[in-house]
């Protein structure tokens, strides 16, 4: 089953994954850019061939790609974590992305993510992310934005 520490640190870093997605939702790029440690890159494998390096660069990437739209919505499922010890985790992640400016474009995504983590100072941070595209829908949803992210609290 796993010693306490063991589960506190599962648990961590299933809040590290949380605290991502919340960041990006919410457009909270400082945020974002905390969840990543030195060195770290977050890539896009499929439908794109992206790679980000370094906490600011990646942030500046991501920014590039959605922070644009009036919606962005990741909902994280299904997470397993990993324990390596000495400070090392992988995880791995379905991810659904709902991304929609009025008129403009439509997205739905599904894919998977594969994390790899490190603790600094006793908080967990990406190393690296990598994300696989499984499922790609851009026709035109139905429905309108009720609220820009902007306006979240």
């Amino acid at each position: 089953m796993g010693s306490v520490e063991e589960w506190i640190d599962k648990l961590a870093v299933q809040e590290r994954i949380n605290r991502y997605s919340d960041a990006a939702n919410r457009a909270a790029w400082d945020e974002l850019e905390a969840c990543y440690a030195p060195g770290s890159y977050w890539e896009c494998l499929a439908p794109n061939q992206l790679r980000f390096e370094e906490p600011a660069g990646i942030r500046e990437g991501v920014m590039s790609f959605i922070a644009a739209a009036d919606n962005f919505i990741q909902t994280v499922h299904n997470t397993v974590v990993t324990l390596h010890g000495d400070g090392r985790a992988s995880a791995r992640s379905t991810l659904q992305e709902i991304v929609r400016s009025d008129g403009k474009f439509d997205v739905m995504i599904w894919g998977t993510s594969y994390d790899e983590l490190v603790e600094l100072d006793g908080d967990w941070r990406f190393a690296s992310r990598t994300f696989r595209g499984v499922y790609l829908d851009m026709t035109t949803m139905g429905g309108s934005c009720t609220m820009r992210r902007d306006d979240l609290p």
